[in-house]
């Protein structure tokens, strides 16, 4: 932790020099470590004054604790990020001693929490950055960031029905923009040359989702126009339901209207498959329980 907070102070100190020799002076900063390896752009080009990375695990000891590893805003709060720790600790180590929690010692994102949070106040904003660690013999700590995305969806729902361009989009996302596309694919044919960009285990629980309430994708009959007729809404498919209906009754179906979700499921929630793209026209109706299968209850 000491050096690591010489080498921040180390830094600063350079750019200052920088900033004499060249009469000029940074609006903003970004202080970024070089251990680690980052799993995606990140966006500084933010009106945010003082920005770092959401915790990256899961601690209980420490609960103020706040992420210590990057800062990026506006020059006069990365100074202090930067700069103002050795200075500050004797008034941390008796700012401690005024709260409730027993902790007591110098711990780095505790420290620093006190630091931007309750000496400057600064305005803070954490946002997810995910960047992994990378060890002097090369091996890269893949897990950093699973406590991050714990409970986020990392991925992109592309919807519109056949032959609207949705395997266009999905293909741009996949070849141009590093998206993933998990799982076995649906294989091209005459009517796509170029690709469906549809995972097959998504496009058959959807069939089995629509055929086992009776309809199909081109089965129109639930389709309502709202009371002042301007938008179509669907109001025949239940996604809360798993069972066939017949005359009125439910006929429970089991473990078959989820067969292919299993599939999907550990593909999609794979990280290493983030960000991914899901795409299927069926998802025009049956959108709902997708999130219900992402993200929990709509």
């Amino acid at each position: 932790m000491i050096r690591q907070w010489h080498s921040l102070h180390s830094v600063w100190n350079l750019l200052e020099q920088y900033e004499q020799r060249n009469s000029a002076t940074f609006k903003r900063v970004g202080l970024f470590r070089l251990d680690v390896r980052y799993t995606e752009p990140v966006n500084i080009k933010t009106k945010d004054a003082a920005v770092i990375p959401s915790l990256m695990f899961e601690n209980t000891h420490w609960p103020r604790a706040v992420n210590d590893r990057l800062f990026f805003g506006d020059r006069h709060f990365a100074q202090v990020w930067a700069s103002d720790r050795f200075s500050s600790v004797e008034e941390y180590l008796a700012w401690q001693k005024t709260t409730d929690s027993s902790n007591r010692g110098v711990h780095s994102e505790d420290f620093v929490a006190y630091l931007i949070k309750q000496k400057w106040k600064m305005p803070l904003k954490q946002q997810d950055i995910c960047f992994q660690r990378v060890r002097s013999n090369g091996d890269i700590i893949v897990w950093d960031c699973d406590w991050m995305w714990r409970n986020k969806v990392r991925g992109v729902i592309v919807m519109g029905m056949h032959r609207s361009g949705t395997s266009m989009l999905s293909g741009l996302l996949v070849r141009s923009m590093s998206y993933h596309l998990p799982g076995e694919q649906i294989q091209t044919n005459t009517q796509n040359k170029l690709g469906f960009f549809e995972n097959y285990d998504v496009a058959r629980q959807n069939d089995v989702w629509l055929q086992q309430q009776g309809m199909t994708w081109y089965d129109l009959d639930g389709i309502q126009t709202a009371a002042n007729n301007s938008d179509l809404v669907y109001n025949a498919f239940d996604p809360s339901s798993s069972c066939v209906k017949k005359r009125g009754k439910c006929k429970n179906v089991g473990n078959f209207y989820f067969e292919h979700l299993k599939e999907v499921k550990q593909h999609y929630k794979r990280k290493s498959n983030f960000p991914w793209v899901l795409k299927d026209p069926r998802i025009c109706i049956t959108l709902k329980n997708w999130i219900r299968t992402f993200i929990g209850t709509p």
